[in-house]
């Protein structure tokens, strides 16, 4: 945040200056040389650790205290001052210290200086391992604090793949404006009128836009993970491309839509040209029409919708509702249900 000076000359002054407008004048000159965060420290609002003594740090995810693939949450962390004191982190509860105040080191997961954790989209990288946070505050050796964070798969993923969109049709080119007319003369013993100006020509119509393409053809495949507790591993082909997901079926789904391509917008017809000025004179010259404009280009249909199959494994069929397919064209009208095949499936992966 920048600031600009309320003076630029220091002026001499035997008045008093009022403490608040001193507070203030403080607080202008610490936002110009630090930001806002200088601030906020400085009316204790916030907090640094640079000169606290410590005994234990505590720190935790909210909600279930897990993290799913592609998803993200932000670590509360508590503080023990070795005089008994509890300072925990903005977004805790009133807590005021920076997150920047804390180090963090992830494994599996990333964690950046405002203490958010991110895990990776791909669930092979996750599947069978615990995420891990270590955290310590900057400046101290001790003490640290490591922080386990299991991955979830009890989430609700939605997935979406379309043709591509048709383009936009062709804006029409804007008319010429007319020429004024030539002036005429204003001479009292030889007046003449002034030429009329010349009419401006009709813009182009827009260009027609483009089909969308259709949606494309979707397969799906969905069996049970090795393991004590059921997990879904589902991979979503299409377009020569895999998409995989690990679901939990105790709370978990997958919300897949297939749909064409939208259709292009046609195109702006072209502003008609301006009409001339009617030449000056003491009997001025009539101006030019107007051009028309152009019409507007006609939008056209979306994509027709792709197809969606699904091979399920017979030990996971009773999971089946947990995918939820929807299946439309470019315009949003419904396209074909899904085929649904139930009998032996390989693992995805």
């Amino acid at each position: 945040m920048q600031h600009t000076p309320l003076f630029r000359k220091a002026v001499p002054s035997t008045r008093r200056v009022p403490r608040a407008a001193l507070v203030a004048i403080v607080a202008v000159a610490a936002l110009g040389l630090s930001g806002c965060e200088s601030i906020l420290i400085m009316t204790g609002q916030r907090l640094r650790l640079d000169d606290v003594a410590l005994q234990a740090i505590a720190a935790a995810l909210p909600g279930n205290g897990g993290i799913s693939p592609g998803g993200k949450a932000r670590l509360s962390v508590v503080a023990t001052t070795t005089d008994g004191r509890t300072l925990a982190t903005v977004g805790t509860g009133d807590g005021k210290v920076l997150l920047d105040s804390y180090a963090f080191e992830g494994t599996l997961v990333t964690v950046n200086e405002d203490g958010v954790v991110r895990l990776p989209a791909d669930p092979h990288l996750s599947e069978g391992r615990m995420a891990h946070v270590r955290i310590h505050a900057i400046g101290q050796p001790t003490p640290m604090f490591d922080l386990d964070i299991p991955v979830r798969y009890d989430v609700p993923y939605a997935a979406t793949y379309s043709g591509l969109a048709g383009a936009d049709g062709f804006d029409g080119i804007a008319g010429m404006d007319g020429m004024s007319g030539s002036p005429g003369s204003s001479m009292p013993d030889s007046p003449s009128p002034g030429g009329d100006g010349g009419n401006g020509s009709n813009g182009t119509n827009g260009g027609t836009g483009f089909d969308g393409d259709r949606g494309p053809a979707v397969h799906v495949t969905i069996a049970l993970a090795p393991g004590g507790h059921p997990l879904l591993r589902v991979r979503v082909s299409e377009s020569g491309h895999d998409h995989d997901f690990i679901v939990d079926p105790d709370g978990g789904s997958l919300a897949l839509t297939v749909r064409g391509g939208a259709g292009g917008a046609g195109g702006r017809g072209g502003a008609g040209g301006r009409g001339g000025a009617g030449g000056a004179a003491l009997t001025p010259g009539n101006s030019g029409s107007a051009g028309q404009n152009g019409i507007d280009g006609m939008s056209v249909n979306g994509g027709r919708a792709g197809s969606v199959t699904v091979s399920i494994d017979s030990a996971a069929a009773r999971y089946l509702d947990r995918l939820r397919v929807t299946n439309v064209d470019g315009n949003g009208s419904p396209g074909p249900t899904a085929v649904i095949t139930v009998g032996p499936v390989a693992l995805p992966w």
